[in-house]
């Protein structure tokens, strides 16, 4: 049996720690296991609300203390959680912490015991000591009392010393804690079930939720869905398009050659992919009209036929090379990559301070010593937004955020068009990159010029895109790196 104590003050040995270092040796001697876990003197975000982590087993993208002990939860039969008093509430950090860890995670803590123990100099105890304890209140938890409330007065570590009740407290709040495990324990094998909890009804003060709609997101599920679609004869449509999707434009393009009658698909995506299917299907055929646009007009035909066609290179591709020769101070020729295709990728890389020659179809990138960022025409920093084409694809932003941490200069990221295609830039600051997440789709890189060469370090890639950024990282970086998941980035 093991008890988790979290000190979530702003000094390792401080007040709080006494307290939670009493009720630890007192758990040790009725043959407890305890460990305390210090939150350390690093800023601790809040949940932004993203719902990351529950689509990520938990785990949240902000890399600090959150997954360290969300690591250790199954393992761990109680926790204590402790914080000095700060204007009569738990300190930031707890509370941030507190937020994050049971915020949608009220199964992973059901049926195990816990306590809040707080430290003041004088007052405000009784409310910091309440504000702990509702998390646990609501996760099916045991809360374990003492001989008066958890509290430890003293202003100091020495101070917290001489509180001779308050360190009783704590011995008894210990004592109540093992017996209380030692019952749950002895429940177990004798054969006694836990609890078995009627699902949940949520009501949202009087009106309570009809079924199909949102569950609680503790009992939320992602689960991989598989749809059908059957017809037998198919008929040409109007279409207005959510979003200009490259993939459903492509789907309903090639559906819409051989369906019956006239489809008009609006906010149709545009990219090179799209004008080089209808060009093809044109060849095979097809009627399309308004290629290139974002209003396609497809008369339906009967049949098609084959013909020879000469598939564009991959702009990513390209755009990963260019990011690649500049981090690694590289001469590269890129050969064949449809430059006329490429759109603003090669201007962009320019704003990046990148040289980028065209020599006919080729592009070349001479060695860069160094590269400098531009700013805006007033002198502010420079910002590199994804949009539909022909605005600059977001698959390069991962490259564009890469290439700027060893630039001159500062420049902000902006992922407006997808989710969680950031969350892979704690792996660039372990690197000694100089990145701030602003929120999920913005970041801010400060340039280091190469005077600081990334560092080694083991990476996991979260996506492909992630992935290609990392590997141009790595190859810049001063030793060897051992990336996983390397399939993303192959592919």
């Amino acid at each position: 049996m093991k008890i988790l104590l979290i000190n979530g003050g702003p000094h390792e040995k401080g007040s709080t720690n006494v307290a939670l270092e009493e009720v630890a040796k007192t758990l040790n001697e009725n043959n407890i296991e305890t460990e305390i876990m210090w939150l350390g003197n690093n800023p601790i975000g809040g949940c932004i609300g993203c719902n990351y982590c529950l689509k990520n087993n938990n785990r949240c993208f902000m890399k600090d203390k959150v997954n360290e002990f969300l690591d250790k939860v199954e393992e761990t039969d109680g926790f204590v959680f402790g914080s000095p008093v700060h204007f009569a509430a738990a300190s930031g950090a707890l509370t941030s912490f507190l937020d994050r860890v049971f915020y949608g995670r009220g199964k992973m803590f059901k049926n195990k015991v816990a306590a809040s123990v707080v430290s003041c100099r004088r007052g405000g105890a009784t409310a910091a000591f309440d504000q702990i304890n509702k998390y646990a209140l609501m996760s099916n938890m045991y809360i374990v009392g003492s001989s008066y409330w958890n509290q430890i007065h003293g202003n100091n570590a020495e101070e917290a010393k001489q509180d001779l009740e308050g360190l009783q407290t704590m011995r008894n709040l210990a004592k109540n804690m093992a017996y209380i495990l030692k019952c749950i324990n002895n429940a177990k094998e004798n054969g006694i079930q836990k609890p078995q909890y009627e699902e949940k009804i949520k009501t949202n003060f009087t009106t309570e939720r009809e079924e199909e709609e949102e569950e609680e997101t503790d009992t939320k599920e992602y689960k991989a869905q598989r749809y059908e679609i059957k017809a037998d004869k198919l008929r040409g449509s109007y279409m207005l398009l959510d979003e200009a999707s490259v993939t459903g434009t492509a789907n309903i393009l090639m559906a819409a050659v051989l369906a019956e009658g006239d489809t008009t698909i609006y906010n149709a995506a545009c990219e090179p992919y799209l004008q080089q299917l209808s060009k093809m299907l044109n060849r095979m055929g097809a009627h399309i009209e308004g290629i290139g646009s974002n209003l396609l007009t497809i008369h339906g035909v009967s049949s098609l036929k084959g013909c020879e066609h000469t598939i564009l290179p991959d702009m990513i591709e390209v755009g990963s090379f260019i990011g690649m020769a500049a981090m690694t101070r590289s001469d590269i020729t890129i050969k064949n990559v449809s430059y006329n295709d490429l759109g603003i990728i090669p201007d962009s890389f320019r704003r990046l301070g990148i040289t980028v020659e065209q020599q006919g179809d080729d592009i070349h990138i001479p060695e860069h010593e160094c590269y400098e960022i531009e700013t805006f025409i007033d002198g502010s920093i420079m910002t590199f937004a994804d949009a539909p084409w022909p605005g600059l694809t977001p698959d390069l932003l991962s490259v564009f955020l890469v290439v700027a941490t060893q630039a001159k200069g500062s420049v902000l990221i902006h992922q407006k068009m997808f989710e969680s295609r950031l969350f892979f830039v704690d792996k660039l600051i372990d690197m000694g990159a100089q990145i701030i997440l602003c929120d999920p789709h913005r970041a801010a890189v400060i340039g280091q010029a190469h005077a600081h060469t990334l560092r080694a370090t083991n990476m996991v890639s979260p996506d492909i895109r992630a992935g290609i950024a990392m590997l141009i990282a790595a190859m810049s970086a001063e030793a060897t790196i051992m990336p996983s998941r390397q399939c993303s980035a192959a592919r």
